[in-house]
């Protein structure tokens, strides 16, 4: 593991720590609350927070979109939260209005796009003319020509 990834990951689990201990806290009012409106409250933040650690712990790029966790925000509050998690920003329909925009680690994203730019690779089709009156320093010159296409792949 690179010291990049050291140090995302000390960030990560540092969140993580910090998400659970929030997420005890809530637990231990949510017992002790006895007004129905207050304990649906401390339920839904509940909710979010173990989501967000689920989220912390998944190493996908894109961490899965929870249907009740779209919702429309400022740009200062999703630069916010994008920041809290060690997110990027990333707009997805500029043109719409309001814009989409979603949480990603887009160094991971740009990754996996050029990991399927570069399984697709063409297929050239390379050819070598040679005549009966090529020179000998010429049939050489063209068969190292094709020697290095094929230690290419």
């Amino acid at each position: 593991m690179g010291a990049k990834n050291k140090v995302n990951q000390a960030k990560i689990d540092q969140q993580k720590a910090k998400l659970e201990k929030e997420l005890q806290e809530l637990k231990e009012q949510l017992q002790n609350e006895n007004d129905p409106i207050k304990k649906q409250e401390l339920e839904q933040k509940t909710k979010a927070i173990e989501q967000q650690i689920q989220n912390l712990g998944n190493n996908s790029p894109n961490p899965p979109i929870n249907p009740k966790e779209k919702e429309i925000i400022d740009r200062q509050e999703a630069l916010k939260r994008a920041k809290n998690l060690s997110l990027d920003l990333f707009c997805v329909a500029p043109d719409k209005n309001p814009p989409v925009c979603k949480l990603i680690n887009y160094q991971k994203y740009a990754f996996e796009l050029s990991k399927k730019k570069k399984d697709k690779k063409e297929n050239i089709c390379k050819e070598v003319r040679i005549s009966f009156n090529i020179g000998e320093k010429d049939l050489k010159d063209k068969l190292e020509r094709v020697n290095k296409w094929t230690e290419k792949g």
